[in-house]
């Protein structure tokens, strides 16, 4: 039942690949909340490039949590090679909890290297969030212009 569902959600372009589908929710989410256009699967550090061309990562979580700052932990980043990133943590129920973009400089200056994992590792607590711009509600309109579809 579960491969049905995510085949559904790829026929439908909300998801792009048949694995855990939260960062790909998340991407298309953005997409429709920035009028953002989809990069091409060969770009390995940034997803989407808005009207203004800046391109954007998209890292998203969804924590059991949402005060356990091990549950906030992105996934990580192997490259700066991007504009901005937008972060968005959901609810256990995929509602948009919350939803910053910072720019990169910002995600770089909060993240740690790596070596072992060839990644940079960066939380998505307050002291990170609170530097960038909160765009929850755009990306919440998103989601329920979705859910009519």
């Amino acid at each position: 039942m579960y491969r049905r569902i995510l085949e559904e959600l790829k026929h439908r372009d909300v998801i792009s690949t048949l694995n855990a589908p939260t960062g790909d929710y998340a991407e298309h989410l953005v997409k429709i909340a920035l009028s953002a256009s989809k990069a091409h699967n060969s770009k390995k550090a940034w997803d989407l490039f808005d009207p203004a061309k800046r391109r954007i990562q998209v890292k998203a979580r969804l924590p059991r949590n949402l005060t356990s700052r091990a549950e906030l932990q992105l996934p990580y980043i192997r490259s700066f090679d991007f504009d901005d990133l937008v972060i968005v943590l959901f609810t256990a129920d995929y509602k948009v909890h919350r939803c910053v973009r910072v720019t990169s400089e910002i995600a770089r200056d909060h993240s740690t290297l790596y070596s072992h994992v060839n990644g940079y590792r960066l939380f998505a607590d307050d002291n990170l969030l609170e530097k960038g711009d909160d765009i929850t509600e755009a990306v919440r309109t998103a989601a329920l212009s979705e859910a009519v579809r």
